[in-house]
């Protein structure tokens, strides 16, 4: 049996079947749909079912954990988020973070009390739990479906039944209580008609992938973004293997080792099954998976294009209502596991590397292979009992999208490749591939009913250069309505279900590389659509001589299910006219639209013809996207294009009015005074010689200072001072570093580390504060920017840079739509900062530009869009709606190639009169600038600690994961000694050559520079003076722990390095490696940030 892995609590850190519409309804809330979100709010509501009827007996008033109990075994919820509205304790919500994998987020009516819980819940020890902000009535600040539980005390009247039927999560449920803790009334939320679930990968156990679902549509808003950021390389196989959802709960099996060192060589892989709450993405539970990943199916890491490979993989996983089936391992039998707890139920004997899983009405239907052929199995999941095996055994398919040879070289085939049998029943039939044929199956005997063969095309015998030797390419199995839909490249068919009598035929045509075409086929309302098989090639408007040509379908075609007669024929327009490949995954579809992935989502709208293009939402490889719950769930991708505007990150996207904006926020109060206001910060004025005042010492980023550290230097202090920090700042006797998920920025003596303040907020602080003439100023993750009197941590003012109050599940946590990084940049006594995640999201970015000293608005800027649409009318695309200055309303084009790209958001730089964000430049007035580069370029941003290849830094043309630099010279770090993509031969091998430092002259007259081999894992580094000083884990392979260096348990390592010749003087080793970015140089002080919640000093006693 597998080890279960909860989320711990005391944890360091921020983290079926189609049946019956009311069967499922009811099994979804006998669920109770684990993972809750809970919202106790306590001067409210709206409950109308009798007195009693709940939560049954009385607490006494400071027996908070019991009430907590009793309120979390009502209401079945296995974790989540919790929040308590308008009380003056603490209790109840730390009790109830403690009732499972839950966060509890408090709603209170005023700031003192505001500030009183927060501090209490780090005097606790439980801020990275509980989260604390003020209410003063009307909307909730929540996203639509995203708190599970609500629990009410005292009159049910302050808030509105609309507001809490909106923020609870389908299935969620709300319970009152009065003074003394007991029950009074409750109600549950019924799932919606509109929303679907997505049990298999196919959407259900018929394989047709597409949800019956009516409210996913053009994204518009984060409902909630969680790890990994990125796939771990764009090389080998997806480190996510497949994803399903059920009873809102959404399961995956991740490999979460580190990002970009696949490779061939003994580092392992780390696999789970991992469970998150379907709607605000919270960690429930994870299943470690020890037999899992290429080593087990194939000889290389490298993994050619195409490679959809194994064929069976994505199908190894299926949830419904309370239960996941699912293979431990690569070669395992079946489980069944709980899916609240996580805990293994059963293991079902002699369904060892079942290939394939299908549930309905509950029997599972299995394949398993025997030789080289295939068995059909049906097994009672309740019993364990083998309902049926198949008399004969079936040869499958191994004809799909997959090569052995890369464009820089060959690998070597397996030595084994399992046959596909493409399974999908609906209760009468199974059917299945055997070779050149189609079978079906009687569901309940498993006797064989017929068996046809498929009309191919003489074109599909090599269709892709794939050579298929007469046998049926796997991918579409549809059987819907009493019809069993199959279809190659170049053929789409249909057949009896009970005869296997050819019904009818239409062509279809191979369109081109990574575009799997003959798995596109959605039954929808009686119709069958798939692309048009008249293919059209066009020229691509592009500059220069290179004129490169477009292939793709200008139609999506919908056949009569029975007759294959056409019934609609829906114009494309220019939307898949572009370059480069498809997306490396097939698509998927709903009841209204089919998510096309031609460069990024391209919403194709079966109804009306309006389609959207989305360039910025790109998914993981071979699995796709999966539209379910009323949402958009996008794995992370591996890859670079478009990295400008594209989002990473495991995301959940909601639809919503293309032309949505926050409310105006009519009553407000964007800028609020504290009682330092007005009075002398007190504190000096950095001096840039010597002190380290922003992340990264200056508005350059540059990681630099004049003044030395002396080579004497010993450990003179080390403390703890939170979970997880951030990088350090230090002005004269002061240090400074934010306290991440605990939603705090601490106030240190340099002299001897002992904390002399802290002040706390109502969200993550993501990075260092900046320091100005006495003052503190940062930003945090509830939307405000902060300024402190740095003396004392009094609150000068904080700006709601935020353009409304909407709370949205981030990484475990809640957190703003619209969130600010902890560091801000001042220049010319304004500080500037950036709210938001994207200019395509949620209205878009804003940027502002106020005074210091008072936090009134000097500049803005906010940014939208560019936003596309196609006109039925014109057939071209348009740009929708308001944009920023770079690109014209209502402008057209002819092409999805080269729009205008949206926007990301960063910690911002400054040059001399340019402000940078990413690759965007403004002026001082925040007005956009149309040329300008930074001279440092992070490609994903300065927080991006990943060391993902394809997103390096670059300065001076040169490319690493870290970079310092200073007038004379710039150092860099790097992984890899090439970025060259697609070739076998590129990785990086732990404990081998280490990693890469090496200098560059920046001086007109250009200096000799170095390359040195250094065996750390460098995370932290700082060039001072002529000292360059590096800290990471050491870089070396453990066969007993050959994770451990990366996951702490190896400590850390500093080294000292001359910068001119990059000779090592001097090493010293540390209790933890630093965090990403976490060392300072001040005042001869050496101060780093490591990840064991510590700040260590180094300096001359």
């Amino acid at each position: 049996m597998n080890e279960l892995v909860f989320q711990n609590r005391d944890r360091g850190g921020g983290q079926g079947d189609r049946g019956d519409l009311a069967r499922e309804t009811a099994a979804r809330l006998r669920a109770g749909m684990a993972g809750l979100v809970v919202l106790v709010v306590s001067v409210c509501w709206m409950c109308r079912s009798a007195a009693g009827d709940g939560i049954r007996g009385s607490f006494g008033t400071g027996d908070a954990p019991a009430a907590a109990a009793r309120v979390v075994e009502e209401s079945r919820a296995a974790g989540g988020v919790c929040s308590i509205v308008g009380t003056d304790s603490i209790d109840l919500a730390a009790a109830i973070s403690k009732q499972g994998p839950f966060q509890v987020h408090v709603l209170c009516s005023s700031d003192q009390t505001c500030q009183k819980l927060r501090r209490e819940a780090a005097e606790r020890g439980v801020a990275h739990l509980v989260a604390v902000d003020t209410w003063s009535g009307g909307a909730l600040p929540y996203a639509d479906n995203l708190i599970n539980l609500v629990v009410v005390r005292g009159r049910l009247a302050a808030v509105d039944d609309p507001e809490v039927k909106r923020v609870l999560v389908p299935g969620g449920f709300a319970v009152a209580l009065d003074d003394r803790l007991g029950a009074t009334e409750r109600f549950r939320k019924p799932w919606p008609h509109a929303i679907d679930e997505w049990t298999h990968y196919l959407h259900g156990p018929d394989g047709n992938p597409v949800a019956e679902d009516r409210r996913v549509g053009p994204p518009v808003h984060l409902q909630w973004i969680g790890p990994p950021l990125w796939l771990r390389s764009h090389e080998s196989d997806s480190s996510i293997s497949t994803v399903v959802t059920a009873a809102g709960r959404i399961f995956y099996i991740w490999d979460e080792a580190p990002i970009s060192l696949r490779g061939q060589h003994p580092l392992p892989d780390k696999w789970s099954l991992v469970a998150r709450d379907a709607f605000n993405g919270v960690l429930l539970w994870k299943v470690p998976i020890r037999h899992w990943g290429w080593r087990e199916w194939k000889p290389s890491w490298f993994s050619p294009r195409p490679g959809d490979f194994p064929l069976d993989i994505r199908k190894r996983l299926v949830a419904v209502g309370d239960r996941v089936y699912v293979t431990l391992g690569y070669d395992a039998p079946v489980s069944e596991i709980d899916a609240r707890t996580g805990r293994v139920l059963k293991t079902y004997e002699g369904t060892e590397h079942a290939g394939e899983i299908l549930y309905l009405d509950g029997t599972l239907i299995l394949s398993v292979p025997r030789g080289d052929l295939l068995q059909v199995l049906a097994v009672a999941a309740g019993s364990g009992e083998v309902r049926w095996r198949s008399e004969q055994l079936y040869r499958g398919t191994k004809v799909d999208y997959y090569r052995w040879r890369a464009a820089r070289g060959a690998v070597e085939r397996p030595k084994k490749i399992y046959p596909a049998p493409n399974l999908a029943t609906d209760g009468q039939v199974v059917a299945l591939i055997d070779g050149p044929q189609l079978v079906g199956l009687d569901f309940r005997t498993g006797r064989e009913l017929w068996r046809a063969d498929f009309p191919l095309d003489p074109a599909d015998l090599n269709a892709g250069r794939i050579q298929t030797e007469g046998n049926l390419w796997n991918g579409t199995m549809i059987v819907k309505d009493g019809v069993v839909v199959h279809a190659s490249p170049h053929k789409l068919a249909a057949f009896d279900g009970r005869t296997g009598r050819l019904l009818w035929s239409q062509p279809k045509r191979y369109i081109g590389h990574l575009w799997y075409e003959w798995k596109e086929v959605f039954i929808i309302d009686g119709r069958v659509w798939t692309w048009d098989a008249d293919l059209v090639r066009q020229p691509l408007d592009e500059p220069g001589k290179r004129k490169r040509a477009s292939v793709f379908p200008a139609f999506v075609n919908g056949y009569d299910l029975h007759t294959g007669e056409l019934k609609k024929k829906v114009p494309l327009g220019p939307i898949f006219k572009t370059h480069h490949h498809h997306r490396c995954y097939r698509n998927k579809a709903t009841v209204r639209y089919i998510l096309a992935s031609r460069r990024g989502t391209e919403f194709v709208d079966l109804e009306h013809g309006r389609h959207t293009v989305h360039n910025w939402v790109r998914s993981t490889c071979h699995v796709g996207m999966m539209p379910a719950n009323g949402l958009q769930y996008v794995p992370p991708h591996p890859c670079q294009c478009y990295i400008e505007e594209k989002l990473s990150g495991f995301l959940a996207l909601a639809s919503g009015d293309a032309a949505w904006a926050p409310a105006s926020g009519a009553g407000q109060v964007r800028l609020v005074r504290g009682p330092a206001f007005g009075q002398a910060a007190g504190g000096p004025a950095a001096d840039p010689a010597k002190d380290w005042p922003a992340f990264r010492h200056d508005n350059r980023r540059s990681g630099a200072t004049e003044h030395p550290v002396p080579d004497s230097a010993e450990q003179l202090w080390n403390v703890r001072v939170g979970l997880k920090l951030s990088a350090p700042i230090a002005v004269g006797d002061r240090v400074f570093v934010a306290l991440v998920d605990e939603h705090g920025v601490a106030c240190l003596d340099a002299r001897s580390g002992r904390r002399l303040w802290a002040y706390y907020t109502g969200g993550r602080v993501d990075s260092p504060p900046t320091y100005h003439g006495g003052l503190v100023l940062f930003g945090s993750a509830d939307g405000w920017l902060r300024c402190l009197r740095a003396e004392d941590g009094q609150l000068v003012w904080r700006f709601h840079a935020a353009p409304a109050k909407r709370l949205v599940g981030a990484f475990g946590q809640l957190e703003s739509a619209w969130p600010v990084h902890g560091s801000v940049l001042v220049q010319d006594e304004t500080v500037y900062c950036v709210a938001g995640r994207s200019s395509q999201l949620d209205g878009g970015l804003y940027l502002y530009g106020l005074d210091v000293q008072t936090g009134r608005v000097r500049h803005r800027r906010h940014l939208r869009g560019p936003d596309y649409k196609l006109d039925p009318e014109t057939k071209r695309i348009v740009l929708r709606g308001p944009c920023d200055d770079s690109v014209t309303a209502d402008a057209q084009f002819s092409q999805n190639f080269l729009l205008p790209m949206g926007s990301l958001p960063d910690i911002l730089a400054a040059g001399d009169d340019t402000i940078f964000m990413r690759t965007r430049a403004f002026d001082l007035r925040l007005r956009p600038k149309p040329d300008g580069q930074p001279k440092l370029t992070p490609v994903y941003g300065y927080l991006d600690d990943t060391y993902f290849k394809r997103a390096p830094w670059t300065v001076e043309r040169e490319f690493g994961r870290l970079a310092v630099f200073n007038q004379r010279r710039a150092i860099v770090l790097r992984q890899f000694d090439t970025l060259r993509g697609l070739d076998p031969t590129v990785y990086f091998t732990p404990g081998a050559k280490g990693y890469t430092l090496l200098a560059k002259s920046l001086r007109v007259r250009r200096e000799e520079g170095w390359l040195r081999r250094i065996p750390i894992r460098v995370r932290a580094m700082v060039l001072a003076g002529e000292r360059v000083y590096v800290a990471g884990p050491p870089d070396v392979l453990d066969p007993k722990d050959p994770l451990g260096p990366y996951e702490g348990r190896f400590g850390g390592v500093l080294a000292v390095c001359d910068a001119g010749t990059g000779k090592k003087l001097g090493e010293h080793k540390l209790a933890a490696p630093p965090v990403f970015n976490g060392a300072a140089v001040a005042r001869g002080r050496l101060l780093l940030s490591l990840t064991d919640g510590s700040v260590v000093c180094y300096a001359r006693r």
